[in-house]
């Protein structure tokens, strides 16, 4: 692995490395929401109402009162249950849109705080307690040669030494 200077990267290796490798985030899949409709009918209580629907229709032929409204309860089941779905989802991207990390970056030698998608590969992050790693990391120390010291005493157990 290629090691960055001690200043950073400058702006246009930043750049270069965007165009190559692009944002530091995953791919969202957007799903058709009018097919997960559909496939809304396809689970196990739609299932059974619609074999209600058949059996209903089948043996009172003459009542179809019953029939229509075994059929709006179905449409409604399903319906409301895919909009709140949609609801969910909408305000659960608004959420993770609202509070995207940051990280303290050096680019340039000088250090700033920028969202987690805007690291490229090279950059050098500064972590610290509490912190979330934000992406996949050389980890080193102050100088290239020294180790990172890690006081893993509070996941491991073992009592803190004085």
């Amino acid at each position: 692995a290629e090691l960055t200077r001690s200043d950073g990267l400058t702006e246009e290796e930043v750049k270069e490395r965007r165009e190559q490798y692009g944002f530091n985030e995953v791919p969202r899949v957007e799903k058709n929401k009018y097919l997960d409709l559909l496939m809304r009918y396809l689970q196990p209580i739609p299932i059974l109402m619609m074999i209600a629907l058949v059996l209903s229709a089948a043996i009172q032929p003459s009542e179809w009162l019953s029939f229509a409204l075994l059929l709006i309860e179905l449409n409604l089941l399903v319906f409301s249950a895919w909009r709140s779905e949609l609801n969910t989802n909408d305000a659960m991207a608004a959420l993770a849109e609202g509070i995207a990390p940051q990280i303290d970056v050096k680019r340039g030698g000088q250090w700033e705080r920028l969202p987690t998608r805007e690291l490229v590969p090279g950059d050098i992050f500064l972590l610290k307690g509490g912190v979330v790693v934000p992406a996949d990391a050389l980890v080193r120390g102050e100088e290239h040669e020294e180790p990172v010291k890690v006081d893993e005493s509070s996941l491991t157990g073992e009592a803190l030494l004085a």
